[in-house]
């Protein structure tokens, strides 16, 4: 017992001691943000921010599905929160100092925040409201992402949006973006922001934000008052934003005529308002299906057999690569699948094309080739969900746990599904990483390397599987187990 006794005295000791050795490190931080001599000021905030972060994990490398950290998780102290305010008070008066290099070093300080609190919320509204676009640039990079209240933020986030400054506006931009839709009020605001200055370089980029917060009823009419301004590639990225107005997407088309088909690129926007409308009419679907020569991603989306067709035709003049996109959108629209795989939570992988990292194709790749250019490419998977007796799950959600970029970093993002509990057919249009070569005498078009999308399904009843979804992906009947 005395040895138990003089164990835990100790430990109380050896606690107390490296508590008040931080106490003391924190104080002498925060004493020389407060120095005289800028570079003083300068390293006292790289401190803060090398204590502030909680971050631990080294990757191994490349990989298309997360990876565990190979660095062990460093113990670090525990910040209580008086130091959580302490240190945030004087991050708010650092991003206020007369020298940019402190501004600049305070800003970046304040992404390691490594939760909120009223004294966090302080300071990132006065990196907000900052006249420095490299705070503004920082602020957006806030780990904890909690922001003010939009309402206390809005007048300067506008106000930078304004601007011609790449990295004022882009911030801007960005934070808007995740308050969502709580900025959606101030969307005619945004909208008169967006439009000032006429046309320039910019506005193309910022006009996305509209369909990311959404329109309000006067911001809609605003826009379509000055549609006459707008370039045909602007029209393009506007009508994303009045996907839910299609009497206005119909007056935008008729001022541009190819309206539709250059909604082709952003199907990564129309393909989440499509399933979010997939069990009921709408106009604005009825008014893309109206059209002629359609882009064949934008048929798959749809889905409607007659499409099968058109699709056909387009495989004509298509390489090998386009081939196995456009099977892709023909299955969509009901065409009977050459191949199917099973793939069940015995055997989650079944098929990998030959570039799937770390393989390569070499039929798509330049042996003279000095270079690569890093990108995605668009996939379009189709199958079949059901349980083991031939049932299907009433409903069914998809959540991406990978990077689109190899980065082995784990998500978890739910994603947009085309479902039909009748028969348990699926359609999910996502991206990988593709890689293509720079050089001119490859033997065939298309991604010489390609990563995976790796999907986590749940629904009602059955238990969860992680599968991954490749490139030129056939079909795919996934069988999920029953729930004990």
């Amino acid at each position: 017992m005395k040895i138990l006794w003089i164990f835990i005295g100790v430990w109380v000791a050896f606690a107390t001691t490296a508590k008040g050795q931080d106490d003391s490190a924190i104080t002498q931080m925060i004493k020389d943000t407060r120095s005289e001599l800028t570079s003083d000021r300068v390293q006292g905030f790289k401190a803060l921010a090398k204590y502030w972060d909680r971050s631990q994990q080294a990757l191994t490398g490349f990989s298309d599905t997360p990876t565990d950290a190979t660095a062990p998780t460093i113990q670090k102290p525990l910040i209580t929160d008086v130091v959580l305010n302490k240190i945030a008070e004087a991050i708010e008066k650092g991003v206020n100092d007369t020298d940019s290099s402190v501004r600049e070093a305070a800003a970046i300080a304040l992404v390691n925040a490594p939760r909120s609190s009223d004294a966090v919320q302080s300071a990132l509204l006065v990196c907000i409201k900052s006249d420095d676009p490299t705070v503004n640039w920082y602020v957006m990079q806030q780990r904890t992402k909690v922001w003010p209240k939009i309402d206390l933020a809005i007048d300067s986030l506008i106000q930078s949006l304004v601007s011609q400054d790449f990295t004022k506006h882009y911030s801007a931009s960005e934070l808007l973006q995740n308050y969502g839709e709580q900025a959606r009020p101030y969307s005619c605001r945004i909208v008169e922001a967006i439009l000032q200055g006429g046309h320039n370089k910019n506005r193309l980029m910022k006009m996305y934000l509209l369909h990311d917060i959404g329109l309000a009823d006067d911001a809609m009419t605003l826009l379509m008052n000055r549609a006459d301004e707008l370039t045909e590639e602007e029209t393009a990225i506007v009508a994303l934003s009045l996907l839910e107005y299609p009497d206005a997407l119909s007056v935008l088309h008729s001022k541009h005529q190819k309206l539709i088909q250059s909604l082709e690129k952003h199907d990564g926007r129309l393909f989440p308002f499509l399933c979010k409308h997939q069990y009921e009419p709408h106009k604005t679907r009825e008014w893309l299906a109206s059209a002629e020569s359609l882009p064949a991603n934008i048929m798959g989306m749809l889905g409607e057999p007659r499409f099968v067709e058109q699709i056909t035709k387009l495989e004509a003049t298509s390489s090998n690569h386009q081939k196995a996109f456009l099977s892709a959108c023909k299955r969509a629209c009901g065409e009977r699948a050459d191949l199917v795989i099973d793939v069940d939570s015995k055997q989650s992988i079944k098929f990998r094309p030959a570039s799937a990292w770390p393989n390569t194709d070499d039929r798509r790749r330049s042996m003279t080739a000095v270079g690569h250019g890093d990108g995605a490419t668009k996939v379009m998977v189709t199958g079949e969900i059901r349980g083991a007796d031939g049932s299907h799950p009433k409903t069914v959600g998809f959540f991406r746990t990978n990077d689109a970029m190899l980065l082995g970093t784990q998500q978890d993002h739910r994603t947009p599904l085309m479902y039909n509990p009748q028969n348990g057919r699926f359609v999910f249009l996502t991206s990988v990483f593709a890689a293509y070569s720079m050089g001119a005498d490859q033997p065939e078009p298309g991604p010489y390397q390609t990563g995976s999308a790796q999907i986590r399904i749940e629904a009602p009843g059955f238990k969860q599987l992680v599968v991954q979804f490749f490139d030129e992906m056939p079909d795919v009947r996934i069988t999920l187990e029953k729930e004990d």
